[in-house]
Parts: C-alpha cells; sequence; structure tokens
C-alpha cells in the first residue's frame, strides 16, 4: 500500500523525478521510451490499446504512431500527478489507484502487464536520467511502483 512508503524512498522518488522534469520534451521522450519497452517485454498488451490492433508492437512505426505518443505521455503525466500526491496526500493517491485499477480492468489490462510496466519504467528512467538513477534511488522507485501496482491491482480483487 503506497501509505506505507517511507520519507527516504519517497523523496529519492521525487527528487528523482525532478531531474527527469528537467530534460527538454520529458513526458513524450520518458512516454514512447516506456512503452517501447513495455510492448517489447509484454507484446501481449499492446492489444489492449486502440492503436494495438493496427500495428506491430516490434515496428518502430510505434514509436512515430501519434497514438502511442499521445498515450506515453499521458501515462508520464499520471506518473507525475501520483509524484505530486506522495507527500501529504498520500491517502488521496491509494483512493485514486484503486479507482483507476477497475478502470484500467475494464480496458483489459491484466494483473500480470504491471510487472513489466514497472520493468519498463525503471529502464526508461535509468537510461534518461543515466548516473542519476544510483541503485538507492532505483530501489526507491522499486518500492514506489510496487506500492501503486498493488493498489490497482487489489483493486481488481474488490468486489462492490
Amino acid at each position: 500500500m503506497v501509505a506505507n512508503l517511507s520519507y527516504d524512498t519517497v523523496a529519492k522518488v521525487v527528487d528523482s523525478f525532478e531531474a527527469l522534469r528537467r530534460i527538454e520534451n520529458y513526458n513524450e521522450k520518458a512516454g514512447v521510451l516506456i512503452f517501447k519497452k513495455f510492448f517489447s517485454v509484454e507484446p501481449r498488451a499492446i492489444k489492449v490499446f486502440s492503436f494495438g490492433r493496427s500495428i506491430d508492437s516490434y515496428s518502430e512505426d510505434l514509436l512515430r504512431n501519434r497514438q502511442v505518443i499521445e498515450h506515453g505521455k499521458h501515462y508520464v503525466k499520471m506518473v507525475d500527478r501520483a509524484i505530486d500526491l506522495l507527500g501529504p496526500d498520500i491517502e488521496l493517491l491509494t483512493e485514486i489507484f484503486l479507482e483507476l485499477g477497475k478502470q484500467h480492468e475494464r480496458f483489459g489490462v491484466l494483473p500480470e502487464f504491471y510487472p513489466p510496466m514497472g520493468q519498463a519504467l525503471l529502464s526508461a528512467l535509468s537510461e534518461l536520467l543515466g548516473d542519476k538513477f544510483t541503485e538507492p534511488v532505483r530501489a526507491a522507485w522499486v518500492k514506489c511502483y510496487q506500492a501503486l501496482a498493488d493498489d490497482m491491482i487489489r483493486a481488481t480483487q474488490l468486489k462492490e
């Protein structure tokens, strides 16, 4: 659960994301890179997206597809908002991610898609942040992503 994250973990995630924000056009660069990596690890997931019916997950066209670019930017904005809520609004963040998990389930996102998305996020952060993405920062991101993903997966197991 995201509310159980330590101050140190949150600080490392917030500080490293602030470094990412300093990269020009960071949301598009990170978003496209994340989805490129995600689809290479979990090609079944592309079928969940409306653009997935017309494009090959291994194609370079994927990286130039306007829908992929926009969805990648949207994903990074969602991560950005989540990070902004890691401080005083952390309980609200859990509620938001529970609802987001239900929404993603309706779209066809499977629980087994969350670990490869986490791998893709970490890999993209490492590539974009370089030596700023130290092992302690990576460990903080693993804890944070896992907590958020656990909330989303937990939402699919809750019956209303």
